[in-house]
């Protein structure tokens, strides 16, 4: 890699503002002293947590932690790498970028030559696409719905019968038949006293590009009967399929804007759902998606998209890529999978059911951890206590394959919880034959936990001014609450306020939605509402009304979780006990915490 000198990119860094940088991408909104204000880009958040700050140079985001300089903010948000990053931000500074080092140079200028040979074949192999010999293929294009839009901007073209022709056209370019070989164009049989020859014939042409939609190498699918079936170059200098995905410049842009980046198994899987209008999607070529891969695609967007195809090949190539992340795992940063119909690929479920039901599909993604856990489940059967016993270890193994030691744990509480969740269900009477959440929900849905959540759900409603503290704002976004009537009043109340210049009840009333209002009116009309936090409360007593309400809820929730597994009659295995204990302590924690926010409670009360 180019090495800079430290003070050249401490310059870089310091001759722009990060508001000028950031403020490409994000709206800010000006505070004071420098200080700048918006909604973070790398999380989805309603409520601004994102600050900028140019007398500090850099950015920090309190929701996600997300923090950096200039250069980490355009690497970031564009995918691009260090080099690309330099380059960018020395045009917006008007700086000049250092030269590398006479051999850094030398591989350099190879480079760009080689990008200059594969440009000038991928040119030559457009034009064939549209002559007589390129008839076939353009049919065969036609009739799969690649309309020549999609022709031209993925650069599609043929590679014609005689394997002459391309090394031919090209030496008369001025190339070397070493450059040739170098990019894997031609090739050279050992017996040097045979000829070279093209290394694609009879077959339509992928141009594979790099993030910059520069031609990297080429990919090929035969036209009629052979093997193989497609055909992709070697690796060259310029070439790694292990960190390359095809249509990931055409995809980077649409990813970032819609958070989202769907992989998909092959070339004409990206084409069929870019003419559909879906245009945030990359493949991996001929390789399963590799860690580099996923982290590439971890540039513009946390939770990428697996969409394979729906038959058995397709599913492989999903838990291939599960088990892919597991050690690269990071907080924050996952996969989802999206599962089609079985034997479909995308451009099957566009023409059968519409684009409206793939769109559906990847929505409803699963994810990383669900995945898992079904494989395991599948695989294994769960009667005897040796068997469980296996898939406990089998999931306690995965969760160790997990090399950062947050995530490990998190994943290893949810294997837990839902060996549990199926413990109780296999020991269900026939009468109580109910699933093991719809269990969980009834006991945690008690009138006094139902009253908790409205309580703090309404409470910024009469009180705006609570969410002005950012640890009660996030608390409150981050509510789980079991009524989605409650979770309906909730986000509403989160984009009024953060919208809206709003000071109390009043100014609520002048723009909530009716349909909302209504709904709050109902609750208050079924639920009792502490007077403390009600309008006509003072504010300090609201606050400190709202600490103690809050609490108290997450202790009952503790409190029934734990009730339910100290009560349960069957033995329990070694994840049972362990969670029993976690929840024991977790208990004496939340106790103390809801009896030191009465007295203050108490407190605000007297005075």
């Amino acid at each position: 890699m180019v090495q800079f000198p430290p003070s050249f990119i401490d310059e870089l860094n310091n001759r722009v503002q990060p508001s000028q940088i950031v403020g490409s991408r994000v709206k800010l909104k000006h505070k004071a002293g420098g200080e700048y204000l918006g909604l973070c880009p790398f999380h989805n958040e309603k409520t601004p947590s994102f600050t900028v700050s140019d007398p500090k140079g850099f950015y920090h985001c309190f929701g996600c932690g997300a923090h950096g300089n200039n250069l980490k903010f355009i690497m970031e948000t564009e995918g691009l790498g260090f080099i690309e990053a330099v380059n960018k931000l020395a045009d917006i500074a008007g700086m000049a970028v250092p030269k590398p080092d006479k051999e850094t140079q030398r591989k350099y200028e190879k480079q760009l030559t080689l990008y200059d040979v594969c440009e000038e074949a991928c040119q030559w192999f457009y034009t064939q696409l549209h002559s007589d010999s390129g008839r076939a293929a353009k049919n065969y294009l036609t009739k799969r719905g690649i309309s020549q839009g999609a022709i031209d901007v993925f650069r599609l073209g043929f590679a014609p019968e005689d394997r002459q022709s391309l090394q031919k056209a090209l030496l008369e370019k001025g190339f070397s038949q070493q450059q040739l070989l170098d990019t894997g164009l031609i090739i050279q049989p050992e017996d040097r006293n045979k000829k070279s020859y093209d290394r694609f014939h009879n077959r339509i042409i992928y141009p594979i590009m790099d993030y910059r939609g520069k031609v990297i190498a080429f990919g090929g699918r035969i036209l009629g009967e052979g093997q193989p079936k497609y055909l992709n170059s070697p690796e060259t200098d310029l070439f790694h399929k292990s960190n390359v995905l095809y249509g990931f410049d055409l995809a980077r842009q649409a990813a970032y804007d819609a958070q989202n980046i769907i992989a998909v198994e092959g070339y004409m899987d990206v084409i069929a759902m870019y003419e559909a209008g879906i245009k945030n999607v990359v493949a991996p070529l001929g390789t399963a998606l590799t860690q580099e891969h996923i982290q590439l695609m971890w540039k513009v967007t946390k939770e990428p998209t697996v969409c394979m195809d729906g038959d058995k090949a397709g599913k492989r190539a999903m838990l291939r890529a599960a088990h892919n992340v597991l050690p690269i795992l990071k907080p924050g940063y996952s996969l989802k999978f999206s599962s089609l119909p079985n034997g479909e690929d995308p451009d099957d479920v566009i023409k059968n059911a519409g684009v409206t039901e793939l769109k559906r599909i990847i929505k409803n993604a699963m994810t990383l951890s669900d995945i898992i856990w079904n494989e395991v489940l599948q695989n294994n059967k769960f009667e005897t206590p040796e068997q469980k016993a296996a898939i406990e270890h089998r999931l306690i193994q995965l969760s160790q394959n997990i090399h950062d030691k947050t995530v490990s744990q998190y994943y290893r509480t949810f294997f837990k919880d839902k060996l549990w969740e199926l413990q109780k269900t296999k020991n269900l009477s026939p009468e109580g034959n109910k699933s093991t959440a719809r269990i969980a929900t009834k006991i945690l849905s008690t009138n006094q936990l139902h009253r908790y959540e409205t309580m703090l759900t309404l409470a910024p409603y009469y009180h705006p001014k609570l969410l002005e503290d950012t640890d009660i704002e996030e608390s409150y976004a981050h509510l789980n609450l079991s009524d989605s009537t409650l979770t309906e009043i909730q986000y509403a109340i989160i984009d009024m306020v953060s919208d809206e210049e709003i000071k109390n009840t009043d100014d609520l009333h002048r723009v909530i939605d009716g349909d909302i209002l209504d709904k709050i009116k109902q609750m208050e009309k079924h639920v009792p509402i502490d007077p403390s936090i009600k309008s006509s409360s003072p504010f300090e007593i609201a606050l400190k009304a709202w600490e103690y309400i809050l609490s108290s809820y997450h202790s009952l929730i503790i409190d029934n979780e734990y009730n339910m597994l100290a009560n349960d009659n069957t033995i329990l295995s070694d994840a049972s006990h362990e969670r029993l204990k976690e929840l024991k302590e977790q208990k004496d924690v939340l106790k103390k915490l809801v009896k030191t926010k009465y007295l203050s409670y108490e407190a605000a009360l007297d005075n």
